[in-house]
């Protein structure tokens, strides 16, 4: 292989790990793939093929290939293309989302594509196409990423990733789509784009950036909470139960914070206009609202549905609803290997741990009594009882693990796990992932059945099977 062709394919590789990055910074528990899809004519060497890390998925796409960079017509590729996915989507678990358009130049073309779980991906919440054009968050980043990649494509490969690499370009990339997308859809709702309407343009331009300078405010020392329910033309009005005499803007935060703790439960302020009218009996009935849920953290949603989720001024989907669904799912899937179970609690225990955010492990053992026994030396073993949420986030405060059946019967506690060394190690994750890792690997050589459930700190978890 010639210095030029090495150099165009490590741009490419750089060019993946952009693309992945994308959204595993967005939800690092998104089950997504990223391909870029290339074909070259450089120094007399012509060829294709993808990157990415789906080797099924790549198979699948051969007979596809051949024919796709056969031809020399743009709309005769795009046709191929655009029919490949709209297959694949009708019948597979998974949803393509692809580029408009492919990166080509005198030597080479690049098409860009996501392969998502398609279940996950039914957690985010749908927009109806009357309020956006984009019809979630997720759809929203990516397709800015690839406008982003379009209009570069006149620039080299190694420019592009120059731009690419520097100043967290995924990150700040994956921020301002979030951001655009709730601008223009608060917009819409607004009638800001409604003929002469213009006025109300700045304020919703800057709405985003006013929740998130709102959300950082104290009031006398309380931590902010309350909801501000959005007014649309294409709902009924909502009725003040308190009207101001004048509207207020958000940019006076320090007022919008204070009349935020005349909010409760059943009470929300009302943005009409782009300005605060007043105060309105809480409706969830297809109703967009603002929800501070703590402090620097705000939630934009429909129908108590997640849309958005920004901490400190950034998007942030890892820390709300959708984890948790993710994690039941989930959860739900990998206990099948037992035959009895008290699922409710141990998805109780299981969603208070990572709450708590202490950190933990929980072993789950098909024979739990006796792994303990094995384990005895290494352990604090107990008499047998049904552990409970309370117990398991204070027995977690302990070094080591927790072990119990699936019946959710406890019997040890700060056990250290055995297991030796494996391949598949991940140094970034840490000791408590990573022996629970290996203890798992060495104990289903054993034919155990057995799950292990790792919380940690910050509030992130993991379901090892």
């Amino acid at each position: 292989m010639n210095k030029e062709i090495a150099s165009f394919l490590s741009n490419l590789g750089q060019l993946h790990s952009a693309g992945a990055a994308l959204l595993r910074n967005v939800d690092p528990l998104l089950d997504f793939t990223f391909f870029v899809i290339y074909s070259y004519n450089l120094d007399n060497d012509s060829n294709y093929g993808i990157i990415g890390d789906d080797k099924e998925f790549e198979n699948k796409m051969e007979s596809f290939l051949d024919l796709v960079f056969d031809l020399s017509n743009y709309n005769e590729i795009m046709s191929s293309y655009n029919h490949f996915i709209e297959q694949y989507n009708s019948k597979e678990l998974y949803e393509l989302i692809g580029s408009d358009y492919f990166h080509k130049t005198e030597n080479y073309s690049l098409f860009f594509l996501y392969k998502i779980n398609k279940k996950q991906f039914s957690y985010y919440k749908n927009i109806d196409s009357v309020y956006s054009e984009e019809k979630n968050i997720i759809y929203a980043i990516i397709y800015k990423f690839f406008l982003e990649l379009t209009n570069l494509r006149l620039e080299n490969l190694f420019r592009i990733n120059q731009k690419i690499m520097l100043h967290e370009f995924t990150k700040d990339l994956a921020n301002e789509a979030s951001k655009s997308f709730v601008i223009n859809l608060i917009g819409k709702l607004q009638g800001v784009f409604d003929e002469n309407n213009y006025d109300l343009l700045q304020p919703i331009i800057d709405i985003c950036n006013d929740l998130d300078a709102i959300s950082e405010l104290l009031y006398e020392k309380n931590n902010i909470r309350g909801n501000i329910s959005i007014s649309a033309s294409s709902y009924p009005k909502l009725n003040n139960i308190v009207k101001f005499e004048k509207a207020i803007p958000l940019s006076n935060h320090r007022l919008i914070r204070k009349l935020l703790e005349g909010t409760s439960e059943n009470i929300d302020l009302i943005l009409e206009s782009g300005k605060i009218t007043g105060y309105t009996l809480s409706n969830i009935n297809n109703i967009f609202k603002v929800n501070f849920i703590k402090q620097n953290t705000w939630r934009f949603q429909e129908s108590n549905q997640t849309i958005a989720v920004f901490k400190s001024g950034k998007i942030d989907l890892n820390s709300e609803k959708i984890s948790e669904e993710y994690f039941i799912n989930d959860l739900a899937n990998k206990i099948k290997i037992f035959g009895s179970q008290n699922f409710g609690l141990l998805k109780k225990i299981a969603l208070d741990l990572i709450s708590s955010k202490n950190g933990s492990i929980l072993i789950i053992h098909e024979k739990g009594k006796n792994e303990a026994m094995r384990l005895k030396n290494d352990s604090i073993n107990v008499e047998p009882f049904v552990l409970t949420s309370e117990q398991a986030i204070n027995l977690s405060k302990i070094d080591g693990a927790i072990i119990i059946d699936p019946n959710c019967i406890c019997y040890a506690f700060g056990v250290i796990l055995d297991g030796n060394s494996i391949e598949k190690s991940n140094i970034e994750r840490g000791s408590r992932y990573n022996s629970s890792k290996r203890y798992i690997h060495n104990r289903k050589k054993d034919g155990e059945k057995l799950i292990a459930i790792i919380t940690s700190d910050d509030g992130n978890f993991d379901i090892l099977d």
